[in-house]
Formats: C-alpha cells, structure tokens, sequence
C-alpha cells in the first residue's frame, strides 16, 4: 500500500470523474458570484433611480400642493 510521492501506480491516481465534478463546481462556484454581483449591481441601481424619480415626483407634488393644479390662471393672484 505505502508508496513513494513519486509513486505513479493506478493505486494513486486521481479518476477523471472526480476532476469532472470539481470542474463543475468550480464553474458552478464562479458563475454564482457573478450572479450575485449582477443582482446587487441591479438592486443599487434601481435604488438609486427610484430614489431620483421620487424626489422629482415630490418636487411636481409640491408645485400642485402650492399652486393648484401647477398652471398660472388668469385673473388669480400669483402666491410668489
């Protein structure tokens, strides 16, 4: 059983079903934290432009909020 490390007998070797398996894992492991990169990339961007959008739908609310309907009218007095 023993051997030398330089020992190359079939008692030793490594089966190609194993190197297979790691291979698909390793792929399995690095296609899966591009996955999560992508998905965090995606979820702080739409953060960001939800967060945009909201502050300028505020801004239109609050022109109608002071204005009305947000359009000047003839014969009312401007509140500026």
């Amino acid at each position: 059983m023993g051997g030398d490390a330089d020992d190359h007998s079939p008692e030793y070797a490594t089966p190609t079903a194993r190197a297979v398996v790691e291979a698909t894992a390793g792929a399995l492991a690095i296609w899966l934290c591009v996955a999560a990169v992508a998905a965090a990339l995606y979820a702080i961007t739409r953060a960001i432009c939800d967060r945009i959008r909201f502050t300028e739908w505020q801004h239109d609310l609050d022109g109608l909020v002071s204005n009305g309907d947000g359009h000047p009218h003839p014969g009312r007095p401007s509140e500026r």
